[in-house]
């Protein structure tokens, strides 16, 4: 784990590592930014094996927990420019669950052929493979999705 946080960053202080029989590591960062930018960069392995990142929260449980909801990258093809703000950007992930955040590319309208976010979204279900929403002039569209 030391190995796999030395690779993805640079940090102010180095973040302590925990580690819990269940095969759970706790990260403690010095800050949410370094905390972020280990959480939203990208896709994280170790050993090839996807590694599922969440950030913490009161009411986690060691015990208890199983992975119902894990966070997603959901790109969302061809999304009309119209829609590249946060305030809308914001609606379409509530349309799916818990929007967490948008890519650096996404909000800096830096790479316009997709829209790009993470998403914690309860995998239990189905996953969509489009969403509905409005356009300004109250027309109905399907906006595509696609998962990492």
């Amino acid at each position: 784990m030391e190995r796999f946080i030395n690779s993805v960053g640079k940090f102010s202080t180095k973040p302590q590592i925990y580690y819990h029989n269940g095969d759970y590591f706790v990260l403690r960062f010095a800050n949410l930014e370094e905390r972020n930018q280990v959480l939203c960069t990208r896709h994280h392995t170790i050993n090839n094996r996807p590694i599922v990142m969440k950030a913490w929260t009161p009411d986690f449980n060691l015990h208890d927990e199983v992975l119902r909801t894990i966070p997603l990258w959901v790109r969302f093809p061809n999304l009309s420019l119209n829609y590249w703000n946060m305030k809308a950007l914001s609606k379409i992930g509530s349309a799916l669950e818990n929007p967490m955040y948008a890519n650096d590319c996404t909000t800096g309208t830096v790479r316009i052929s997709y829209a790009r976010m993470l998403i914690e979204m309860d995998i239990t279900k189905p996953l969509p493979r489009r969403v509905k929403m409005q356009d300004p002039m109250g027309n109905t569209i399907e906006q595509q999705i696609s998962y990492d």
